[in-house]
C-alpha cells in the first residue's frame, strides 16, 4: 500500500528539484556596454558532457590559445551606416570584424542582422529567435528563419538563407575552468541547420551547415563562460556534391592569461577582404607596420601549410592554398610581439 505513495513522493521531489533551477531571464541576455577577452582553445577531445541538475563540468585542463575580443555595443556606439540599416537594434556583439545586431521582440531575443567588411545579412521573414527572454530548466524552443546575405555591400551576388534552430536549457551545476570555478551555471544546447543558396548564371551552389553549440553561463550574468561548437558543412553545385563534408570544432572560454595581447593602435582598424573569400587570396587592409609572422589556421587550431604573404601599399596580400569551404583564422604577429586574430570564411 505504501508503494504508490512512495512513487508519488519521488515524482513530486523530482518535479520540485527541476522547477527549483534558476530560470535564464533578461539578466542573462547581452547588455551594453562592455568588452572582455576570451581564449580560443584546442578542441581536441573536448566534449560538452551530460546534462542534468547538480553536475560539475570540469574543464580545468583547457589549453591556452589565441585571444579573442568580444564587445557588447549600444545603438549609439554602432557606425552610422549600421544604425541606418538596423534602427531597431538594441545591442551589437562585435567579435573581431563581425558585428551581429540583436533586439528583444516580444518574448524573444532576436538576431536581426550581421555585418562584416564584405557582407551584410538581413533577416527577412520569420523571426530568427536565438532564445526566449526567459527560459526555465528543461525548456525548449524550436524556430525557423529566412535571411538574405548581400555580398560586397550590395554590389555583389545575393545569397538566400533558410535555417532551423532548437534551443534547450538542459543543465545546471558547477563549471571549472583553468583559472576559476563558477557555481549556479546554466547550460544551453543549441542545434541547428542552415542552407545558403547562391545562383550565378546557370550555376546554383548550395552550402548546408549543421551546428551543435553548447554554452555555459551563470544564470544571472550576460557573459558566456564557455562555448563548445561542432559544425559539419557540405557543398553541392547544380545538385552534385563538391568534395567531402567538412567537420569543424571549436572551444572558446572566458578570460585571457597570456602576455601577448591584441594590438591597441592601428591594427584595431584592420579590414579583411574579401570575406567570404574564394580560398585563394585574402587582403588585410590598413596595416603598414612590421610583420613578424602570419599564420592561417582551421577552426581546430591546426596550422594550414602553403600560405604566403606580400605587401601592397598599406596592406598585406595573403595567398591561400585553395582552402575548402569553411571557417578559418588568420593571425598577424607584429614585430613588437602583439597579435591580431582575424576570422575568415571561405565559400567555394
Amino acid at each position: 500500500m505504501y508503494r504508490p505513495l512512495l512513487l508519488g513522493l519521488i515524482t513530486i521531489l523530482l518535479s520540485v528539484s527541476a522547477s527549483a533551477q534558476q530560470p535564464l531571464d533578461a539578466r542573462s541576455l547581452p547588455s551594453p556596454s562592455k568588452q572582455f577577452s576570451r581564449t580560443i582553445s584546442d578542441p581536441t577531445g573536448i566534449v560538452p558532457g551530460p546534462g542534468g541538475v547538480g553536475l560539475t563540468w570540469d574543464f580545468r585542463n583547457l589549453r591556452l590559445g589565441a585571444q579573442q575580443i568580444q564587445s557588447y555595443l549600444s545603438l549609439q556606439e554602432l557606425p552610422p551606416a549600421v544604425r541606418d540599416s538596423f534602427p531597431s537594434a538594441q545591442v551589437g556583439i562585435r567579435i573581431d570584424t563581425t558585428l551581429s545586431l540583436y533586439a528583444t521582440v516580444g518574448k524573444y531575443f532576436r538576431l536581426i542582422g550581421v555585418v562584416t567588411p564584405n557582407t551584410q545579412l538581413t533577416v527577412t521573414t520569420d523571426p530568427y529567435d536565438t532564445r526566449p527572454t526567459e527560459i526555465v530548466y528543461s525548456g525548449r524552443l524550436i524556430d525557423a528563419h529566412k535571411a538574405l546575405i548581400r555580398v560586397g555591400g550590395g554590389s555583389g551576388p545575393t545569397i538566400n538563407r533558410f535555417g532551423q534552430t532548437a534551443v534547450e536549457y538542459d543543465g545546471f551545476g558547477t563549471l571549472i575552468l583553468p583559472k576559476a570555478t563558477y557555481s549556479n551555471v546554466a547550460r544551453i544546447t543549441t542545434t541547428g541547420t542552415t542552407m545558403d543558396t547562391l545562383v550565378v548564371g546557370a550555376v546554383t551552389t548550395v552550402v548546408r551547415r549543421a551546428t551543435r553549440r553548447t554554452t555555459y553561463q551563470v544564470f544571472n550574468s550576460d557573459t558566456s563562460l564557455l562555448e563548445i561548437e561542432e559544425s559539419t558543412t557540405s557543398t553541392s553545385r547544380n545538385g552534385q556534391q563538391v568534395g567531402q563534408p567538412v567537420t569543424q570544432r571549436s572551444v572558446i572560454y572566458y578570460g585571457w592569461e597570456s602576455t601577448t595581447g591584441v594590438d591597441e593602435d592601428g591594427s584595431k582598424y584592420l579590414v579583411v577582404s574579401p570575406n567570404p573569400s574564394n580560398g585563394s587570396v585574402v587582403n588585410i587592409n590598413g596595416f603598414d607596420g612590421e610583420v613578424a609572422s602570419i599564420g592561417v589556421f582551421d577552426i581546430t587550431g591546426s596550422r594550414i601549410d602553403g600560405a604566403s604573404w606580400s605587401r601592397y601599399g598599406s596592406g598585406l596580400r595573403i595567398s591561400l592554398p585553395n582552402l575548402g569551404t569553411g571557417s578559418y583564422v588568420v593571425t598577424l604577429e607584429r614585430g613588437d610581439g602583439s597579435v591580431r586574430v582575424m576570422p575568415i570564411t571561405v565559400l567555394r
